[in-house]
Protein backbone atom coordinates (compact mmCIF):
# COMPACT_ATOMS: atom_id res chain seq x y z
CA UNK A 1 0.00 0.00 0.00
CA UNK A 2 1.06 3.35 -1.06
CA UNK A 3 1.33 6.28 1.66
CA UNK A 4 -0.91 6.33 4.80
CA UNK A 5 -4.08 7.57 6.00
CA UNK A 6 -4.97 9.10 9.27
CA UNK A 7 -8.63 9.29 10.98
CA UNK A 8 -9.11 11.22 13.66
CA UNK A 9 -12.38 11.71 15.57
CA UNK A 10 -13.01 14.27 17.04
CA UNK A 11 -15.12 14.23 20.73
CA UNK A 12 -14.19 10.24 20.81
CA UNK A 13 -13.13 11.32 24.71
CA UNK A 14 -16.20 12.90 25.48
CA UNK A 15 -18.31 9.96 24.02
CA UNK A 16 -16.18 7.24 25.67
CA UNK A 17 -16.88 9.31 29.22
CA UNK A 18 -20.13 9.44 28.59
CA UNK A 19 -20.62 5.36 27.48
CA UNK A 20 -18.58 4.89 30.68
CA UNK A 21 -21.28 7.05 33.14
CA UNK A 22 -24.03 5.11 30.97
CA UNK A 23 -22.98 1.68 32.32
CA UNK A 24 -22.74 2.59 35.99
CA UNK A 25 -26.59 4.22 35.09
CA UNK A 26 -27.68 1.01 33.40
CA UNK A 27 -27.81 -1.39 35.85
CA UNK A 28 -29.93 0.51 38.60
CA UNK A 29 -32.58 2.11 36.49
CA UNK A 30 -32.71 -1.80 34.47
CA UNK A 31 -32.93 -3.19 37.99
CA UNK A 32 -35.58 -0.31 38.83
CA UNK A 33 -37.53 -1.49 35.23
CA UNK A 34 -37.30 -5.23 35.59
CA UNK A 35 -38.20 -4.91 39.41
CA UNK A 36 -41.19 -3.47 38.35
CA UNK A 37 -42.13 -5.35 35.36
CA UNK A 38 -41.85 -8.11 37.95
CA UNK A 39 -44.24 -6.79 40.44
CA UNK A 40 -47.25 -6.08 37.65
CA UNK A 41 -46.52 -9.82 36.86
CA UNK A 42 -46.58 -11.07 40.03
CA UNK A 43 -50.06 -8.51 40.93
CA UNK A 44 -51.73 -10.19 37.77
CA UNK A 45 -50.81 -13.84 38.20
CA UNK A 46 -52.24 -13.47 41.94
CA UNK A 47 -55.53 -12.19 40.45
CA UNK A 48 -56.16 -14.97 38.54
CA UNK A 49 -54.63 -17.65 40.18
CA UNK A 50 -57.23 -20.44 41.81
CA UNK A 51 -57.79 -20.44 45.23
CA UNK A 52 -58.52 -23.36 46.73
CA UNK A 53 -56.64 -22.60 50.73
CA UNK A 54 -54.60 -19.47 49.16
CA UNK A 55 -51.75 -20.99 49.35
CA UNK A 56 -50.69 -20.96 46.06
CA UNK A 57 -51.56 -16.93 45.33
CA UNK A 58 -49.38 -16.42 48.48
CA UNK A 59 -46.84 -18.32 47.03
CA UNK A 60 -45.93 -16.58 44.02
CA UNK A 61 -43.36 -13.93 44.21
CA UNK A 62 -40.61 -12.19 41.64
CA UNK A 63 -37.03 -11.93 41.60
CA UNK A 64 -34.80 -9.47 39.85
CA UNK A 65 -31.15 -11.25 39.00
CA UNK A 66 -28.67 -10.15 41.71
CA UNK A 67 -25.97 -9.16 38.94
CA UNK A 68 -24.43 -5.46 38.55
CA UNK A 69 -26.14 -5.07 35.37
CA UNK A 70 -29.35 -7.54 35.77
CA UNK A 71 -30.79 -9.64 32.80
CA UNK A 72 -33.90 -11.00 33.75
CA UNK A 73 -36.64 -11.10 36.44
CA UNK A 74 -38.27 -14.25 37.30
CA UNK A 75 -42.04 -14.65 38.71
CA UNK A 76 -43.21 -17.48 39.87
CA UNK A 77 -43.57 -20.66 42.79
CA UNK A 78 -42.28 -23.06 44.97
CA UNK A 79 -44.57 -25.19 45.28
CA UNK A 80 -44.77 -28.14 44.25
CA UNK A 81 -47.95 -28.96 43.27
CA UNK A 82 -48.36 -25.31 41.20
CA UNK A 83 -47.35 -26.83 37.73
CA UNK A 84 -49.52 -29.49 37.95
CA UNK A 85 -52.09 -26.49 38.69
CA UNK A 86 -50.92 -24.24 35.75
CA UNK A 87 -50.22 -26.84 33.31
CA UNK A 88 -52.79 -29.32 34.41
CA UNK A 89 -53.15 -33.02 34.48
CA UNK A 90 -54.94 -36.12 32.30
CA UNK A 91 -57.34 -35.70 34.93
CA UNK A 92 -57.85 -32.20 35.44
CA UNK A 93 -57.80 -28.95 32.63
CA UNK A 94 -54.69 -26.66 33.39
CA UNK A 95 -55.31 -23.49 34.94
CA UNK A 96 -51.99 -21.23 33.28
CA UNK A 97 -52.59 -18.16 36.24
CA UNK A 98 -48.86 -16.98 35.23
CA UNK A 99 -49.24 -17.19 31.49
CA UNK A 100 -52.84 -15.16 31.73
CA UNK A 101 -51.25 -12.61 34.39
CA UNK A 102 -47.98 -12.12 31.97
CA UNK A 103 -50.18 -11.77 29.14
CA UNK A 104 -52.56 -9.27 31.55
CA UNK A 105 -49.29 -7.46 32.73
CA UNK A 106 -47.99 -6.54 28.93
CA UNK A 107 -49.27 -2.75 29.46
CA UNK A 108 -46.96 -2.31 32.83
CA UNK A 109 -44.08 -3.91 31.50
CA UNK A 110 -43.96 -1.49 28.17
CA UNK A 111 -44.38 1.36 30.46
CA UNK A 112 -41.46 0.30 32.56
CA UNK A 113 -39.05 -0.14 29.95
CA UNK A 114 -40.17 2.75 28.09
CA UNK A 115 -39.60 4.98 31.63
CA UNK A 116 -36.06 2.86 31.37
CA UNK A 117 -35.87 3.70 28.10
CA UNK A 118 -36.69 7.70 28.93
CA UNK A 119 -33.96 7.47 31.54
CA UNK A 120 -31.54 5.84 28.85
CA UNK A 121 -32.01 8.70 25.93
CA UNK A 122 -31.44 11.95 28.55
CA UNK A 123 -28.25 10.54 29.48
CA UNK A 124 -27.32 10.50 25.90
CA UNK A 125 -28.36 13.77 25.47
Amino acid sequence: MAGNMQIQVQGLDKLLAKLHSAVAMLGPALRTALTKSGLVVETEAKKVTPVRTGTLRRSITHRVDPAAIPKFAEVGTNLHYARYVHDGTRYMKGRPFLTQGAKAAMGGVNAAFQAFARVVEQHFK
